[in-house]
C-alpha cells in the first residue's frame, strides 16, 4: 500500500518538477531548516489528502474500538493497550528502543523529572531530577552522564523500566504506574553537596491518552513534509524512523525523603512511552519541548522537532481543558533558528500558537536548568529546564527539554 502511495507521490512531483527545472528552492537556513519552496503548495495539498485518507481508514473502516472501562473488555488498538503499556521487544537494530519519561510540578514549587531509555546489552540511559523549594534542583549522581547498566531483577522479569535507582512500573494500563527513585543526588550547581533521596510516588490518570500517530493535527504533518525535496530514499527515511509514542496527563502522589526530612507530594503529571525500530539522536539536529500545567487547570504540551532527514521544522502538541477534551496544535510561531542556535538558549523565552482556533501567548521564565547528555557516543545534549508560565494571562509552572546535536562527546 505505502510502496503504491510514494511511487504516486514521486511521478506527480517528477512531472511537476520536469516544468519547473528553471526555478530554484530558497536556500535552507543555516543550511538546516527548510523553507517552502516552488511547489510547496501542491505538495501540501497531496500529502494533506493522503493523511485524510488514512485517518478516514482508520478511523472508519477498520473499526477503532473505544477503550472500556475495565480490563476485562479492554479494547484494542491497532497494539492492544496492555501490550502497549508493557515494556517492548528490542528490534533487531543496534539503536532500537524503548523510553518512558515522566514528569510532575505543583503550585508550591515542586518539580520531578525522570526517564529511561533501554537499549541493547543492558544500557539504559537514565536521568531524575527533583526540584525543592528553599534547597534548589537535586540531580542523579551520574548526570551529566546517563549511561546506565539496566537493573538484573527488571531485565529477568521485565516488568519495569528500572536502572540506577530509578524504576517506572506499569500497575493499571493507562491508569496506574509505580515512580520511585532511591540513591544519592546531587545539588546543581554544587556537585559535591549530596543527599540520601528516597521517592515513592504512584501515578495516577483519567485523562485520555494521545497517541501521535493516531491524534495528532495532519495539517503540521503536511507542511512539515512539504517544505522538504521528496524522492524515494526520502520517504525511506521516513518510514525507518517512525516511531510509536503516546503521552498522557495525570497526577502524581506520594512521599520524597531527603536526609531523613519527608516531603509530601501532590502534583499535576505527565508521561509518555516511546518505541520503534530504531533512535539515532545522531539524526536529530535539535528540538524543544514545553510542558505547562496552569493554575486554571488547563495542560499543555508542544514541541518543535527539527529531523533534517525527515523534518527540518516540525509543530507538535495539543491543549487539555479541565474537562479534558482536548485540542490539538495547528500552528505554532516557535523558530528554532531564532532561539539558542549556537548551544545557548535565553533564560526567557515567549511564542504563540493556536490550537482549537484558539490563539495562546506563552511567556515563560528559567527557575531551574541542566544539562545531561544521551547516545553511545553522547552526541546528545539535552538542557532541563523548569519553569515558571504564564499562558494568556494565567499563571503556571512547567518543564521543557532543549536537544542540541553535539556529535561525538566524551
Amino acid at each position: 500500500m505505502w510502496a503504491i502511495i510514494i511511487t504516486f507521490i514521486l511521478l506527480i512531483y517528477n512531472i511537476l518538477a520536469y516544468y519547473s527545472e528553471s526555478t530554484k528552492n530558497p536556500e535552507k537556513i543555516f543550511g538546516v531548516y527548510s523553507r517552502p519552496g516552488k511547489w510547496y503548495c501542491i505538495k501540501y495539498i497531496i500529502f494533506y489528502t493522503l493523511l485524510e485518507v488514512r485517518r478516514f481508514k482508520i478511523t472508519f473502516l477498520e473499526g477503532w474500538r473505544n477503550e472500556a472501562k475495565n480490563n476485562d473488555s479492554a479494547a484494542e488498538l491497532p497494539i492492544a493497550i496492555q501490550k502497549l503499556e508493557a515494556l517492548q521487544t528490542l528490534s533487531n537494530h543496534k539503536k532500537a528502543f524503548d523510553a518512558v519519561f515522566f514528569q510532575a510540578v505543583n503550585i508550591d514549587g515542586y518539580y520531578v523529572c525522570g526517564g529511561t531509555e533501554r537499549r541493547h546489552e543492558a544500557v539504559t540511559f537514565g536521568l531524575f531530577y527533583i526540584g525543592v523549594p528553599g534547597l534548589g534542583l537535586l540531580a542523579s549522581e551520574s548526570l551529566p552522564s546517563t549511561k546506565l547498566k539496566t537493573d538484573s531483577v527488571s531485565l529477568h522479569l521485565q516488568d519495569s523500566f528500572s536502572a540506577g535507582g530509578i524504576c517506572f512500573a506499569p500497575l493499571k494500563p493507562m491508569e496506574a504506574w509505580k515512580v520511585s527513585f532511591s540513591g544519592k543526588m546531587k545539588l546543581e550547581g554544587k556537585p559535591k553537596e549530596t543527599f540520601d533521596v528516597k521517592l515513592e510516588a504512584t501515578w495516577t490518570s483519567d485523562y485520555p491518552y494521545f497517541l501521535y500517530e493516531r491524534h495528532m493535527n495532519n495539517k503540521p504533518i503536511a507542511q512539515a513534509t512539504a517544505r522538504e525535496e521528496w524522492s524515494r530514499e526520502y520517504f525511506k527515511a521516513m518510514k525507518e524512523t517512525h516511531q510509536t509514542h503516546y503521552e498522557q496527563m495525570g497526577n502524581l502522589k506520594g512521599t520524597l525523603t531527603i536526609n531523613n526530612e519527608k516531603h509530601s507530594l501532590n502534583m499535576w503529571a505527565f508521561r509518555d512511552h516511546s518505541f520503534g525500530y530504531k533512535r539515532d539522536w545522531s539524526l536529530i539536529h535539535r528540538y524543544a519541548f514545553h510542558m505547562a500545567y496552569l493554575n486554571d487547570g488547563t495542560r499543555i504540551t508542544i514541541g518543535v522537532i527539527s529531523h533534517p532527514s525527515t523534518m527540518s521544522h516540525f509543530e507538535v502538541g495539543y491543549v487539555v481543558h479541565r474537562n479534558k477534551m482536548i485540542d490539538t496544535i495547528e500552528s505554532c510561531d516557535l523558530q528554532l533558528y531564532q532561539h539558542g542556535e549556537n548551544g545557548t538558549p535565553g533564560k526567557t523565552i515567549a511564542f504563540t500558537f493556536i490550537a482549537g482556533k484558539k490563539m495562546y501567548v506563552v511567556k515563560a521564565i528559567v527557575e531551574y536548568e541542566a544539562v545531561h547528555y544521551k547516545g553511545h557516543d553522547n552526541e546528545a545534549k539535552l538542557i532541563e529546564r523548569f519553569l515558571k508560565y504564564d499562558v494568556n494571562g494565567v499563571q503556571g509552572r512547567g518543564i521543557a527539554e532543549w536537544h542540541y546535536n553535539v556529535g561525538k562527546k566524551q
